[in-house]
């Protein structure tokens, strides 16, 4: 999702099992490439990483994906333009019905300028922003629970239609939320702590009587660097504007699993905890 990408500095990439590649346009931009030009390829993206790097990472991503867990490596990367870059890759795997592997997906963003402020005793920003900037991005609503249940962050649009604060919602259970999210969610939340996605149906908003909205809520693990369930990321689609443009409504659920899925990594990323 573009308004992620442009919040985050970070580009979304995509390999199947076929070995196919897709890349946003923020992934292009990071590479210097055009994103009118050819699309990109596996072979294309071997040329771009310098032959220091490029064994090692083949040797990570492989074994990630033989393990079916997350990846997460830096590689220096030659632009287009002949600039060396160092990149973060972050990636963790989509599995289909049978449990097989159907595709690695991730996100890519420049740390070079990160490696160059901390020589010069510059901050990076800190992770949590990084993240509630990703969260305020997503067209959905969000809020980001840790492996105990509890509520870590919230976007902006759900602070704004709740009334919470940020501070208020942190370390939040889910009961004490069930004023605004549906009760039928406890389940859901429990479910995706075990590794499951949920995605509900369409559901009244119980933001009070004068938000009429159609919401799909949907709650999805995320992970850490082993691999191992490290919290929810749960959401609710507003599906008002959906429900009088049918056409539109495609569009708008890709947008949001390439945000879903680019905020994940982020979360790996960040070494949330």
């Amino acid at each position: 999702d573009k308004a992620v990408e442009q919040a985050c500095e970070a580009g979304y990439w995509r390999v199947d099992r076929e070995m196919n590649v897709a890349g946003s346009a923020g992934l292009f931009r990071i590479l210097g490439l055009d994103p009118q030009g050819p699309q990109l390829s596996l072979a294309a993206l071997r040329e771009l990483v310098a032959a220091d790097d490029l064994d090692g990472a083949l040797a990570e991503v492989k074994a990630a994906c033989a393990a079916r867990r997350t990846v997460k490596l830096d590689v220096r990367v030659r632009r287009a333009d002949g600039e060396m870059r160092r990149l973060r890759i972050v990636g963790s795997p989509s599995l289909d019905a049978l449990g097989r592997l159907s595709a690695m997906q991730g996100v890519a963003s420049d740390r070079s300028e990160e490696r160059a402020g901390a020589a010069g005793g510059a901050g990076r920003e800190s992770d949590l922003e990084t993240l509630r900037r990703a969260l305020d991005a997503l067209p959905a609503m969000a809020v980001l629970f840790g492996p105990d249940g509890r509520a870590q962050l919230a976007s902006a649009e759900f602070l704004r239609r709740t009334g919470l604060t940020a501070e208020g919602i942190a370390g939040s259970a889910l009961p004490d939320l069930q004023r605004w999210i549906p009760a039928s969610w406890r389940s859901g939340l429990e479910r995706s702590l075990r590794g499951e996605s949920v995605v509900g149906t369409r559901e009244p908003a119980a933001f009070g009587a004068a938000d009429a909205a159609l919401l799909r809520w949907r709650s999805a693990p995320w992970r850490d660097a082993d691999g191992a369930i490290a919290g929810v990321l749960l959401s609710a689609e507003d599906l008002t504007e959906a429900a009088r443009d049918a056409d539109g409504e495609t569009e708008r659920r890709e947008r949001l699993a390439m945000g879903l899925a680019m905020t994940g990594s982020l979360i790996l990323d960040h070494d949330v905890e």
